[in-house]
């Protein structure tokens, strides 16, 4: 599996470009029949789709796939925990419940998607989040509420509210209903 999502990993992060044989081969430090190889096994598993142009085959992620889908959320969720954005949150805001949510987090998101991330606690603050952007090549959307808050937001956005709750719980408890 491993070995499949580091094949898939520029996929991942460019789900809506197209790649040549060759410059993937190049990007993944791997020969061209290698690489070959690897892409038509994932396209015969429907991870990817072949476009033909005049003289070139090139392969782009079939964002359509749920397999695809499933294993872009498993690679986002590593790349969020692994570059320490989530322990930070973890520390700082004194162990609150921390929901990752919305595009990023169904493995539906493009390069120009944000992270939501949803913080229920009682500690306000404002973080230079820069470091964790530059890792994540994402801009970060923190949606930090109280307890009082999020009450509130219940009511008054139950759209937003759906979103956090179909979200992936990544530090402490959260309950929809008390």
């Amino acid at each position: 599996m491993y070995e499949k999502i580091g094949i898939l990993k520029p996929f991942f992060e460019e789900s809506n470009r197209e790649f040549h044989i060759r410059e993937l081969a190049r990007v993944l430090q791997i020969n061209q029949m290698t690489a070959k190889k690897y892409l038509e096994q994932l396209k015969k598993e429907g991870f990817l789709l072949e476009t033909e142009s005049k003289y070139v085959k090139n392969y782009k992620a079939d964002i359509e796939n749920e397999k695809f889908r499933e294993y872009k959320r498993f690679f986002n969720m590593q790349n969020l925990i692994d570059s320490g954005l989530i322990s930070l949150l973890d520390r700082e805001f004194a162990y609150p419940a921390i929901v990752a949510f919305g595009s990023f987090e169904k493995g539906e998101d493009s390069i120009n998607s944000d992270i939501d991330i949803f913080i229920l606690s009682e500690t306000k603050k404002e973080l230079n989040l820069e470091q964790f952007e530059k890792k994540l090549k994402r801009k970060v959307q923190l949606h930090v509420f109280s307890e009082k808050e999020y009450e509130k937001l219940k009511k008054n956005n139950p759209h937003l509210v759906n979103n956090i709750a179909n979200g992936r719980v990544l530090r402490g408890h959260f309950y929809v209903l008390k």
